[in-house]
């Protein structure tokens, strides 16, 4: 989940924070356990490299709360769910962005519809969303072009 901002002074109720969501996942029920948050000043996955990181089959993390780890060259190569919560302006980053999760978890397909695809929920600029799948289907991708659902904010 990419959040507008992490720091620790920066959490002032007009721009979304890694602990505003922290705080809702926990509010639906999420076990605190499954979330993480991978910042510049937090990296809660550290806890899990003794036992072997994100890989092991006993790392109960499910939610990962970050800002630029994704951008910045952190590889997880099992996500294949994004939901960003930025404001993206550049097309060329989000793209780059969408491409690290476009592979399937294990690199294995599963021959589970629902789970033979990755999914890109963008809580701003569903146009932007529609220019980068019509760049797939330009690049001869249409197989990873997908669908844009369009749903009304909350």
């Amino acid at each position: 989940m990419q959040v507008e901002r992490t720091g620790k002074d920066q959490r002032d109720g007009k721009l979304i924070h890694a602990l505003d969501v922290y705080d809702y996942l926990v509010g639906q029920g999420v076990q605190k356990d499954w979330i993480a948050i991978k910042s510049a000043d937090v990296n809660d996955l550290k806890d899990y490299d003794d036992i072997g990181g994100l890989l092991a089959k006993d790392c109960p993390v499910r939610y990962i709360i970050t800002k630029q780890a994704l951008q910045e060259g952190w590889d997880c190569s099992f996500a294949y769910v994004l939901t960003t919560l930025t404001n993206p302006h550049s097309k060329t980053a989000m793209t780059q962005l969408i491409g690290r999760i476009l592979r399937q978890p294990y690199a294995r397909k599963t021959h589970v519809p629902a789970l033979d695809e990755s999914y890109v929920y963008c809580f701003q600029r569903a146009d932007l969303m529609q220019e980068i799948r019509q760049s797939f289907q330009n690049e001869g991708l249409e197989e990873m072009q997908g669908r844009i659902v369009r749903t009304r904010r909350i």
